[in-house]
């Protein structure tokens, strides 16, 4: 007796918008303190996409206000760019599956459209040069304050051995040593 042939097992059927996962970092510094927050995200690819833009945009602007976070806010900003090379791959490999389904199964089920990732154009956001814009300026100003410091000769000790306060002129008045001076006198005219 012969077993007739089971009938051919139908891979899952690819999901009309598939979803993504990534992380998203956003840091914050400020003056001594400084906190980093992760969150994953679930979502369809323009969601992710728009949180990875918000969390750079964050690390961007509010990243860069302590000591400590002049090392954290690149680290999380590369963290942040590694997570959108991530959602890249994860989304050729849905729309490879996507379109290999289609190409083999879609016979049985005409309805499904291979899925292909929207194209992502970031918005402008000019206004992100703003802490590097002062960040250079707050440079050229301790540059020219050091810069006339040098040229004024502040530091620097003109006669040798003495201190700054010795090489400075002597002030006009002087302080009295001898004993304490008389009530002046009245004198009574008529």
């Amino acid at each position: 007796m012969t077993v007739p042939p089971a009938p051919q097992q139908i891979p899952a059927r690819p999901a009309d918008v598939p979803v993504f996962q990534i992380k998203a970092t956003k840091h914050t510094g400020a003056m001594i303190l400084w906190h980093s927050r992760s969150v994953t995200v679930n979502a369809p690819y323009n969601h992710c996409m728009q949180e990875l833009s918000d969390a750079q945009t964050w690390c961007t602007l509010m990243g860069w206000w302590s000591p400590v976070s002049l090392v954290m806010n690149p680290i999380t900003m590369a963290g942040n760019a590694r997570q959108r090379k991530e959602l890249h791959r994860q989304a050729g490999e849905a729309q490879a599956y996507s379109q290999w389904w289609v190409d083999n199964y879609g016979q049985h089920d005409p309805s499904v459209q291979v899925w292909v990732a929207p194209e992502y154009r970031p918005p402008r956001r000019w206004w992100l040069w703003i802490p590097i814009g002062l960040f250079c300026l707050i440079a050229m100003l301790m540059l020219v304050v050091i810069v006339i410091g040098l040229i004024s000769g502040a530091g620097k000790d003109k006669s040798k051995g003495a201190s700054s306060y010795e090489s400075m002129p002597a002030p006009v008045a002087q302080i009295w040593d001898g004993p304490a001076p008389a009530p002046p006198t009245v004198v009574r005219l008529g």
